[in-house]
Order: structure tokens, then sequence, then C-alpha cells
């Protein structure tokens, strides 16, 4: 197992990074950009190169000099992975989307499932002859990538990719993922961020600020771990390791009475996020008081709900279905990450394939028609802001504006990105399940109210 520790060639990068936003300025500036460079040549004569540039009186490097040095000594960002076109990749699968009526949105989704193909990778041969000029990790089988500045593999993305892969019919594919995962976790304990040195680092270097998360504990993240208990004890079964899976159904259990306690807050019908006091400690005997949950609304407040544990009980479904309702975050293209609008790409007014994907799915799979019901209005929604962006732009988004059907989101560290793995892998999970019929608008115009039991909601 390799132990999480900087590189030189690491260090390098971070001094050009700095070096470039000295130079070319703030504006625009993507720090991501300069730690994902490769090496031309050996590290010493670069980083000789490099202290050979002129500086102007306070330390920086002239633009123009910058620029040259770069073009001469590194490689693109991204030109460690080539393209790689997917061996179970066929235009329409057989049984592909056959819930699909509408023709307009057949095309469509055909041309999505054909992204796969823009999004293929495998790393350069030139990464295993020399791995210490670059950053990527060498996974040993093909990738997709995200799209844009994400020139690697990211965990977060790969669930939501994986989903549309297997919509897809490309299991190859998708196996090949998780192949990649398992690689992770034999070389460094764990599935990392992404697939890159720096993401061994508890601090992610293309970060210029660190955000302190010690204080809090988040409803999503103890539903993603209390997900991956049941998944530990289900595969222990499975591989005849009893006292793994009795070990992770236990914990399971534990979490699951945590969440209902600690998170639960019934006047909101919602989980909401606890703040630890300072001298707060989840030891045993913590005593948890509803005054330090975090008030505010969050689309995370309603991920539980993709948990069966949770969406199994009708009256709590219908309940927390209701609080979102009347949450603010329901919009006529989705819901919103929150009700604040910071001008951070976590907050409003963007929207965002895996949260409305899970609380969907969630409200779907539960008992209740009338959650059901919402389920599909909020899947309607993002389908057609889906629709009609692509239709404008020619691309799938990394997020979305709620506010308005047809615009793509914005805000936070990067500009606006495209691709995208997670959105293409959501709206065809999406379709599979709910289909689209024939004589159902895919276009923004449609002003038609759905029912859904609890109000009535206009799509």
């Amino acid at each position: 197992m390799s132990a999480p520790a900087s590189t030189p060639l690491l260090d390098f990068l971070q001094r050009l990074q700095e070096a470039a936003l000295a130079a070319f300025g703030p504006r625009n500036f993507d720090p991501k950009l300069y730690i994902d460079l490769s090496l031309k040549s050996d590290l010493d004569a670069v980083e000789r190169a490099f202290a050979g540039l002129p500086r102007s009186p306070d330390g920086s490097v002239p633009a123009g000099d910058l620029e040259r040095f770069i073009a001469a000594h590194l490689g693109a960002a991204g030109s460690d992975l080539v393209y790689a076109q997917p061996a179970d990749f066929v235009p329409e699968p057989e049984g592909f989307l056959p819930r699909v009526r509408s023709p307009a949105v057949r095309a469509w989704a055909l041309e999505v499932h054909a992204l796969w193909r823009n999004l293929s990778r495998r790393v350069d041969d030139a990464v295993r002859e020399r791995p210490d000029w670059h950053t990527l990790i060498p996974l040993p089988g093909p990738v997709i990538v995200p799209g844009s500045r994400f020139r690697e593999v990211n965990y977060w993305d790969s669930y939501w990719i994986i989903r549309g892969l297997l919509v897809s019919k490309m299991y190859a594919t998708a196996k090949a993922i998780v192949t990649n995962l398992i690689y992770l976790i034999e070389e460094y304990g764990h599935v990392l961020n992404g697939a890159r040195i720096y993401y061994t680092n508890r601090r992610n270097p293309e970060d210029i600020t660190t955000l302190e998360t010690t204080s809090i504990l988040p409803v999503d993240l103890n539903i993603h771990i209390l997900r991956m208990e049941l998944d530990i004890s289900f595969f222990g079964k499975i591989a005849g390791n009893h006292n793994i899976a009795t070990q992770f159904l236990e914990a399971s259990k534990a979490r699951e009475r945590a969440v209902s306690t600690v998170f639960w807050n019934e006047r909101m019908g919602q989980w909401l996020d606890y703040w630890l006091g300072d001298s707060s400690s989840c030891a045993e005997g913590q005593h948890w008081a509803a005054a330090n949950q975090n008030q505010n609304v969050f689309a995370s407040n309603f991920v539980p709900l993709w948990m069966d544990v949770f969406n199994s009980d009708k009256n709590l479904v219908e309940k927390v279905a209701k609080s979102l309702q009347s949450s603010g975050l329901l919009h006529a293209a989705g819901i919103a990450c929150s009700l604040t609008n910071s001008g951070q790409q976590w907050d409003f007014p963007n929207g965002w394939a895996p949260l409305q994907h899970m609380i969907a799915e969630g409200l779907a799979r539960s008992g209740s028609s009338e959650a059901r019901s919402l389920a599909e209005d909020i899947i309607i929604r993002w389908i057609r802001t889906n629709y009609v962006t692509y239709k404008k732009t020619g691309t799938m988004h990394e997020k979305y504006d709620v506010r308005k059907c047809g615009a793509f989101g914005g805000g936070g560290e990067y500009i606006p990105q495209t691709g995208f793995g997670w959105s293409n892998g959501v709206v065809l999970a999406f379709l599979e399940e709910f289909g689209w019929p024939e004589d159902r608008k895919i276009d923004c115009e449609e002003t038609k109210p759905v029912k859904c039991g609890i109000r009535t909601l206009t799509v």
C-alpha cells in the first residue's frame, strides 16, 4: 500500500501554479490546469529552466516568458490520457430504453449514449514508462472521464457513469471502471477522489483555500457510509465471510438509528446536518441536542430517501415529500442545492444530477403513489432542461440553473464544464426507469399541472 506523500514533481507544479496565478491573474484561473501538466524531460532540467526565467521586481515571471516556458517544457493537461474506442459500444444497443416512445427523445438519448465514446480514454504508454513525469496514476484499464477539466477517473462521478453505462449495455466498460477502483484500493487503501497523485494527500493542492469540516456531521456523508456498510455486509455474506457480514450489518443498524435520532427533525420533516460544539466529540455518551441541528435547507437534507430503510416507511416518505415541496428547493428545472445564492457552485441556483437522482429514485422506490408522482415530476423537469440545453449548446453540462428550463449552471472556482459523465448517466437512468410517452412534449413550453397528491406542481 502506497502512503500519501508529496513528490518532487508535485512540489514543482505547485510552485508553477503559484507563478501562473501571479503572471496571469485570478480571472478564469484554474489551478487544476497546472498540476495536471506532464514533463517533457527530466525534472532537474525543467527546474533549472524555470529558475532561469526573468523575474519582475515583485518576483513574478512575466506572462509571455511563462507561456513560452510551459510550451517548451511541459505537455498539455490531459495528454497523459489518450482516446480509446470502447470495445462494447454500438450505436443503438439491443433493448435500449424500450419505454421511451417519443422519437425526439429517443434520438437525443442515442446521442447522449454516443457521448461515452467521446469520454473514453486509456492511460498513455508514456505514463507507465516515466511515471515520475506525470501526476496521473497509471490505472490498469480503460476509463470514462467526466469531461472538460476533469481529465481522470473521479470517484464521486463513477457511480452515475456506471448507471448510465448499464443502460447503454456497455457492461465491459462498466466492469473496467470497477477494476480501476479496486486497483486504487489495493494501492492506497481506499478509492481516491481522483486518479492523480495529488489526491493521495488529504489537502487537495488545486484548492486555494481549505474548508474546515471536522465540526459538522453531514447527513449525506452518513447516508453514503450507511449504504457502504450495507453493501460490505452483503458482499461479505456472498463471499462466506460471516464475521465481516455481521460486523458491518451491526454497524449499519447503529448508523441507521443515529440518522433517525441525530439528524431527523420532526417539525421540518427533514434530516438536518449536525454541528458539534468546540468540546464535542463523537464518543460514547455524547449528548445530542436538537438545537445543534443546522436549520438551513439543503437538497442533501433529503438524501436519506435514497435508502430503502427510510423510503420503505410510507408515512415517513409522505411527510418528507410534503416537506420537499414546501422547502423552496423545487424550481422549474429541478431541485436546487440550497436556498442561498452565494455565488458558489454547490448553492442556489445550481442543480446537480446526482442529487436529482438520489432524491427522485428514493421517492420512486417508496410505496407511496404520491411520492412516485413527485419523483416523476422532478424527473420530467430535469430531463427537459437537459434536453433543451443540449439542443442549444450541443453538449451535456456538469450542472444546471434550476430557475428556468434550458439553462446551465455556473459559479464556484472554475468555469462551467461540459461532457458530462454523471449528467449523461442520470438522464439515461431516468429514461430507463420512467420512459417518455410519445404525446409528452420535450420542450420548455408546456405548463400542464401535474397532480402529486400533496399539492399541484406546474411543469
